[in-house]
């Protein structure tokens, strides 16, 4: 404990599976030039050689901690790490990512310059050949935000994202941490950590670089992953129903609801015949979507009212009427591309 008693910032580092890209990630951080550090490394029940990279890490850096768990998933990996973190701040980053760096030391400046409890910067996302900042921030200069601006701003999807890891939290606003056992967690999260913030504070510094792998359930999501989705989304609206937040962007998010579950059923639909299985997947949306209805239904367009009716009374018109619109349009463009 010696070695990091003095740290100012834990660093957690959930890993599963990541073995060609966790040296990167792990030289990132132990390069930084804030050196006060406490390093948790957190192994998932990889069975690649990832645990072995975090074990080589650790015999040669003093500052590093790992520990190797059963696969439980994201949440329970940086809740591991937050109940055995000795720093009174902490940061996320995710094992295939990578960080510049002067990251942790321009976060660290930000948030005691401010005396903010949550500090965050840019980040990019880099794909196999290119790099690409984050553009909704480019224009943002150093910003201080309450808590309900910063919440607000969230929810409109412009200067404030759900992730965690372009971000330093205090300790003491994390709580017990995340919750385990659901995918999407950090849309679960960040309404609730913004609330407890005093101040949060924007530095204009692109510090992040967030890997985009094919593999990624983010980029490939399957129909359970969107129906996670959605439910995340619906038990985000239950807390935002307890806070103050502009009405306006209260409206959006219960037509962010709808649209989001009646585009699950409608892309299920035209691809699949209605079966037991999209019977299963309809009942899933219509019971997240069900306890919002009274609130969705006189906001939301014509068109999707009539859609949410028919695919909550009558699902398998609904499948049938898509599966025959798709099926008709790709034989007229498959006929018109015969044409001489």
């Amino acid at each position: 404990m010696s070695n990091i008693s003095y740290a100012k910032i834990s660093v957690i580092i959930p890993v599963y599976n990541v073995e060609n890209y966790l040296e990167k990630c792990l030289d990132s951080i132990i390069n930084q030039s804030f050196k006060e550090l406490d390093i948790i490394i957190v192994d998932d029940g990889s069975t690649d050689n990832s645990g072995k990279i975090c074990d080589r890490y650790a015999s040669s850096d003093p500052r590093i901690r790992v520990i190797h768990q059963k696969n439980k998933g994201v949440a329970s990996a940086r809740n591991t790490g937050i109940s055995i973190s000795v720093a009174d701040t902490i940061a996320f980053v995710d094992s295939d990512d990578w960080i510049e760096r002067d990251m942790l030391i321009n976060l660290w400046k930000g948030m005691t310059d401010t005396d903010a409890d949550i500090a965050m910067c840019n980040f990019c996302y880099d794909y196999d050949n290119r790099s690409l900042p984050e553009n909704r921030l480019a224009n943002v200069g150093s910003s201080v935000y309450s808590s309900s601006q910063a919440i607000n701003l969230l929810m409109e999807g412009e200067k404030i994202h759900y992730y965690v890891w372009n971000k330093l939290f205090r300790k003491d606003i994390i709580g017990k941490g995340f919750e385990e056992g659901a995918l999407y967690e950090d849309i679960l999260a960040m309404p609730q950590l913004l609330y407890s913030a005093r101040r949060i504070c924007y530095i204009p510094y692109v510090g992040y670089h967030y890997a985009h792998r094919q593999s990624s359930i983010v980029n490939r999501p399957s129909v359970k992953a969107r129906i996670a989705y959605l439910s995340a989304l619906c038990r985000q609206m239950i807390f935002i129903r307890s806070i103050s937040i502009s009405p306006e962007i209260y409206s959006a998010k219960l037509n962010q609801l709808a649209t989001v579950g009646i585009g699950i059923c409608r892309d299920e639909a035209e691809y699949h015949k209605y079966d037991t299985l999209q019977h299963r997947h309809v009942d899933d949306v219509i019971s997240l979507l069900q306890p919002f209805e009274i609130e969705f239904m006189p906001i939301i367009s014509v068109k999707k009212r009539n859609r949410y009716k028919m695919l909550k009374n009558n699902p398998k018109r609904f499948y049938g009427i898509i599966y025959t619109r798709k099926f008709i349009k790709s034989l007229f463009l498959s006929l018109y591309k015969k044409r001489p």
